[in-house]
């Protein structure tokens, strides 16, 4: 049973509206914005019924052609389809309720409906529901009313959301009203209007002034801020009130400690202006090939002062420069080119610079980061330089050789801007020490461009960054960023290089293609307000085996946009976010078990809000997911090993007793032949003369027997011994080998090696070997089986039945 919204809805509704309205700002600093809904956002151009907001942030539209939910970025519509089973006798509605269950009473005509999951569910007609309708509040109404987009028109007040957006129908078009705060405007701060104003220096000096250089050739000086009271800088040292150039491109400008301001030109070289009353005389340097000691090259992109009052100048092409003023008041520039010998090559081109009150020198080039630990060393020749640069495999150096800008927090940390490679950090301490570990910070960690164009420091030790379209508020505590993208400031303009600056009066300005872009951190205050996130499937998944592969879709619910909401995901606690400013994450390869996913999101000003939401994911292992599965392989491929050594051994011992005989057979055909050649030789008698006999001594047979039993001793282990190897050995053919072994010792020579070897074995099972297998491969045998069977059939015994004996 549904109660009708009592008056402390609308009191609250009401006030809702007006925090978002009135609060943090005056009235005349927010306007209306209108959001229209078209069939692009998935609503079909038909008659709303009625507007509700769930508990969990969804907002639910009764409509004439179904139920509509909508997540902020799409409206879905649950209705009667064709063979889908459902209930509906037609897809008009014309009421909604909230259910106790979470889920909708839906009535068509005099018919309720219950709707939870996508299913509408016929409620019995004794099922009494009490129905409400929405008042608006007299106020809002006026206000609305008051618009001119709903003058003489007939606008209905549908509800108002718990953001204090107002939901209107006017005949078949609905739309969606909310207060914002107006965009910042640069138009004010463009001294000439209607044209490019290219803005590359800003400096604010000792007296408060405001200095800005432009790429055509104007130098300003504007007397406070970006205050009406605006000279012109002329070439030759003069304030002018009329709008004149002053005739070179200006790229940094520097107030040294004697109130000397120094600029430097591309192409130009160096100006130094020494005051004189209300104008300054000008001092110009440039590079005269003629002199050495002249500065080293003419476009000039940084200067820098150190705690010593030293000028450092930093040139594209020609390095680093150290101006040094002798008493005389000669000033001499010490470079590479003359006495800074140790200055490396690969550090020419130089973009910025940065000075460490211990009396460290950065010098942030296209090539790299180079330190200069001892500055101070009143010897140009004794400086020593360290050039820290990109390393592929090495995620703990610098992300790009290409500095841009350095600038220091308050906890001694730099942060370093590259041109491609995000904002990078490292310790003070660790970079002095010569082993940096730099971590970076990109589009992956929530910077809105990998391309840093400049850098400042405000009042709250905040670190403000500026790419080409967005300007990113980094906070060194939570290493997180707020980022402002340019039609946040209404106007169609891009930042420059190197013009990014924190005033005095914490104000900040940066430079544009447009002019000066000035602002107060304050009025840059995004919503803190927290989006709920949800999920368009269950907390809990289950998935089968064969299911390895899932799509999740969320929605941060900020209706309120004035960015795109941008999302991080990690499927393990332990891993990296993921950054992504899609509302939807594609899993593949998902492992068997239990995973959670974590998302989190941005608001829809773009802060990063604590609005963390998981999903459990089960799947199902497949068999050979199981870890008794690998068990098994893992036993499986030790048998189908162990086999395939058994086999090969099986198959050498074939081979061995095949090569037994062959050996035999040859010997004793051997044999048969040298005898049949003794017969015919007899028989032939008085035909042909007699072979000689030849006499063999006892001596003879001694050595004979003797070259055996060391040729067996030094080869009985070998199973792949040859008769050729033992003729071989012996020094004689294998008849004569044949010959003299029968002889002497009654056997053809396989016969004797098998039988010393038998020996062999059966002496060492009497010393105690209870190895059958050793005493195989020891004796000569490949197979041990082979060994038994000869052994068997030659003691009538296995040697494990000896053993016993």
């Amino acid at each position: 049973m549904i109660k009708k919204n009592s008056w402390c809805n609308k009191v609250y509704l009401s006030f809702l509206l007006f925090l978002s309205v009135f609060g943090g700002g005056h009235a005349q600093d927010y306007e209306w914005h209108i959001t229209q809904f078209t069939e692009e956002d998935g609503f079909s151009q038909c008659m709303v019924a009625k507007v509700l907001q769930d508990g969990a942030g969804y907002i639910w539209l009764a409509s004439w052609d179904g139920l509509f939910r909508y997540d902020g970025y799409r409206f879905k519509v649950y209705k009667a389809r064709p063979g889908d089973g459902q209930p509906l006798s037609s897809n008009r509605i014309d009421n909604i309720e909230h259910a106790p269950d979470r889920g909708l009473y839906c009535r068509f005509g005099k018919r309720f409906y219950h709707f939870r999951h996508g299913v509408f569910t016929p409620i019995p007609d004794s099922v009494r529901v009490r129905e409400s309708s929405y008042l608006p509040d007299k106020d809002i109404r006026l206000q609305i009313e008051s618009l001119p987009q709903y003058k003489n028109s007939d606008a209905r007040i549908l509800q108002v959301d718990n953001q204090g957006g107002v939901w209107v129908m006017t005949g078949r078009r609905l739309e969606r009203l909310f207060r914002r705060r107006k965009s910042v405007d640069t138009r004010v701060y463009n001294s000439r209007e209607n044209e490019e104003e290219i803005v590359r220096a800003l400096y604010e000096d000792n007296m408060g002034r405001v200095w800005m250089a432009d790429k055509a050739g104007f130098v300003r000086v504007a007397s406070s801020g970006l205050s009406d009271d605006v000279c012109y800088l002329k070439a030759n040292g003069e304030l002018s009130s009329v709008s004149v150039p002053f005739g070179y491109n200006v790229y940094s400008i520097l107030q040294d400690y004697k109130g000397q301001i120094w600029l430097g030109c591309k192409p130009g070289g160096l100006i130094c202006l020494h005051p004189e009353g209300e104008n300054f005389s000008v001092q110009h340097f440039m590079h005269n090939p003629s002199d050495p000691y002249s500065l080293s090259n003419d476009e000039v992109y940084s200067l820098a002062e150190d705690a010593e009052g030293r000028i450092w100048i930093g040139t594209y092409g020609g390095g680093l420069n150290l101006l040094e003023e002798d008493t005389l008041g000669h000033i001499r520039f010490y470079h590479a080119g003359n006495a800074m010998v140790n200055y490396p090559s690969e550090a020419n081109f130089v973009r910025c610079l940065y000075t460490l009150p211990a009396g460290a020198l950065l010098i942030g080039t296209s090539d790299g980061l180079c330190l200069c630990r001892d500055s101070f060393n009143p010897y140009p020749d004794k400086l020593v330089f360290e050039l820290f640069q990109r390393e592929p495999g090495n995620a703990r150096s610098l992300s790009n050789n290409w500095i841009m800008d350095i600038a220091e927090s308050v906890d001694s940390t730099l942060y370093i801007a590259t041109y491609g490679g995000g904002l990078n950090c490292v310790n003070v301490g660790e970079l002095l020490d010569g082993h940096p570990r730099f971590s970076c910070f990109n589009t992956e960690h929530g910077l809105p461009s990998d391309i840093i164009l400049a850098m400042t420091k405000d009042c709250d030790g905040n670190i403000w960054c500026s790419s080409e379209m967005a300007l990113a508020r980094f906070n060194p505590q939570t290493k997180t960023s707020t980022n402002y993208m340019r039609r946040f400031f209404g106007k169609g303009f891009s930042f420059c290089e190197s013009a990014l600056l924190d005033l005095k009066d914490n104000t900040l300005i940066a430079g544009t293609t447009q002019g000066i872009l000035m602002f107060h951190p304050d009025e840059m205050r995004r919503s803190d307000f927290v989006p709920p996130l949800v999920f368009d499937c269950p907390k809990e998944i289950f998935l089968k085996p064969e299911e390895k592969n899932l799509s999740v879709h969320f929605a941060a619910l900020d209706f309120n946009k004035n960015e795109a909401i941008r999302y991080a995901y990690r499927f393990y606690e332990s891993s990296d976010w993921i950054y992504t400013n899609e509302n939807v994450v594609s899993l593949a390869n998902i492992p068997a078990g239990t995973s959670t996913l974590y998302v989190r999101s941005t608001n829809g000003d773009g802060n990063w809000v604590d609005n963390e939401q998981t999903i459990v994911i089960h799947r199902t292992p497949r068999f050979n997911e199981l870890p008794f599965a690998w068990m098994l392989y893992g036993i499986l491929m030790v048998l189908l090993m162990g086999g395939i050594v058994h086999v090969v051994r099986y198959i050498r011992s074939l081979k061995k007793e095949l090569n037994d005989i062959r050996l035999s057979t040859g010997e004793t055909i051997e044999y048969l032949t040298t005898k049949l050649q003794e017969t015919l030789s007899k028989g032939q008698g008085n035909n042909k003369l007699e072979t000689p006999k030849i006499e063999i001594s006892e001596s003879d047979d001694e050595l004979f027997r003797k070259k055996v039993n060391n040729f067996i001793e030094n080869n009985i282990s070998n199973p792949d011994l040859s008769i050729n190897d033992f003729a071989l050995g012996m020094s004689v053919c294998r008849s004569s080998l044949y010959l003299q072994m029968k002889r002497l010792y009654g056997c053809a020579p396989n016969s004797y090696l098998q039988q010393v070897r038998l020996e062999m074995a059966k002496n060492m099972l009497d010393a105690g070997h209870s190895n059958v297998s050793e005493i195989a491969y020891r004796c000569g045998f490949s197979d041990p089986k082979y060994f038994s069977r000869l052994f068997k059939k030659s003691m009538g015994m296995t040697p494990s039945e000896y053993m016993v004996k």
